[in-house]
C-alpha cells in the first residue's frame, strides 16, 4: 500500500515538473498587444491641412494594430471600433467620441469590419464630419479615415425660421435656372452644422444652417440642388446640383448621381448667381 502511494506521488510530481517546463516554453499572450509587434509610432498618420487634425490613421497592408493591455476577446465586436476612437480621439479632434459620434452603419465583409460614424454637435449632424473605422477579424485596427470639425462652439438655436429658409432657397435656385419659384419645391429643412474646411480650403468659421434639397415640381428637369441656408443671417452658404447635367437631353430615367462638387462659396448675405 505504501509502495503504491509512493509511486502515485512520484507520478504527480513528474507531471507537475513537465507542466512547469511547458509553461516556460509556450508563451501565452497576456494581452491583445502580445499578438502584434506594431507600436503607435509604426502607424501611418496623415493630417488635414485645414483643421490640423488627423484624417487618416492606419497600417501597411498585411499588418494591424491593437491597443496595449486590452483583451479584445472580452469586448463585443460592435464596441471595438469605439475603443480606437477614444484612444485616438484627441489626435482626430474629438473631446468625447462617445457623445460626439453617432454610428451610421456597421458591416462585416471578407474577414474585416467597417463602421461609419457621423459627427454630431449638441444633437445636430455636421456636414462631411464622418469617420470610418476598419478592423480585421480579430478586432485589430486597420485604419481610421475621415475628418471632423474640431473645437466647435456655436449657437444651435436658429434665428431664421425654416419656412423663410425654404423661401430663400427656392428663389435663389429659381434664379440660377431662370425658372419661377413656383416650379420648384424643397424637402423639409433640417438643421445641420456646416464647416467649409471639411469640403475645401477655407478660413470661414463653422455655422448653423438649414439643409434641404430643391427639385423641380414636374420631376422632369435634372435639378436636385443641395442648398444650405445660414440659420443666423438667412443667406445661401452653399449649393450644388446632385445630378450630372452633362448627360444631355432629359430622359425617362436619370443617370446615376456622381459625387457632388460644391459651387464656389458666396457670402451668406449675398444672393446666389449662376456660375
Amino acid at each position: 500500500m505504501t509502495q503504491r502511494l509512493t509511486k502515485s506521488l512520484n507520478m504527480v510530481i513528474s507531471l507537475l515538473i513537465l507542466a512547469t517546463m511547458l509553461i516556460g516554453v509556450i508563451q501565452i499572450p497576456t494581452s491583445a498587444a502580445a499578438q502584434t509587434n506594431l507600436q503607435q509610432n509604426d502607424l501611418r498618420i496623415d493630417y488635414s491641412d485645414e483643421t490640423g487634425k488627423a484624417s487618416f490613421i492606419g497600417v501597411d497592408p498585411g499588418k494591424s494594430y491593437q491597443l496595449e493591455g486590452v483583451f479584445l476577446q472580452g469586448i463585443a465586436p460592435a464596441d471595438r471600433p469605439m475603443l480606437y476612437l477614444h484612444h485616438f480621439g484627441e489626435m482626430l479632434g474629438l473631446r468625447d467620441p462617445g457623445r460626439e459620434l453617432q454610428q451610421q452603419f456597421s458591416r462585416a465583409h471578407e474577414g474585416r469590419s467597417t463602421t461609419r460614424y457621423q459627427q454630431m454637435y449638441e444633437g445636430i449632424p455636421i456636414m462631411a464630419g464622418e469617420l470610418i473605422v476598419n478592423l480585421d477579424a480579430r478586432g485589430s485596427l486597420l485604419s481610421i479615415s475621415g475628418e471632423v470639425s474640431p473645437d466647435l462652439s456655436l449657437s444651435t438655436t436658429p434665428e431664421v425660421a425654416a419656412e423663410d429658409a425654404q423661401s430663400t432657397a427656392l428663389h435663389a435656385i429659381a434664379k440660377v435656372y431662370n425658372l419661377d419659384a413656383a416650379e420648384l419645391t424643397t424637402t423639409e429643412p433640417e438643421l445641420w452644422v456646416f464647416d467649409e474646411r471639411l469640403l475645401q480650403p477655407s478660413t470661414r468659421p463653422a455655422e448653423l444652417v438649414w439643409r434641404m434639397d430643391v427639385v423641380a415640381v414636374d420631376g422632369l428637369r435634372p435639378i436636385r440642388e443641395l442648398v444650405l441656408v445660414n440659420a443666423a443671417r438667412g443667406g445661401i452658404s452653399l449649393h450644388f446640383n446632385q445630378i450630372d447635367t452633362s448627360w444631355g437631353a432629359i430622359q425617362d430615367e436619370p443617370p446615376e448621381t456622381p459625387a457632388p462638387t460644391p459651387t464656389p462659396m458666396v457670402e451668406p448675405t449675398e444672393s446666389v448667381t449662376p456660375e
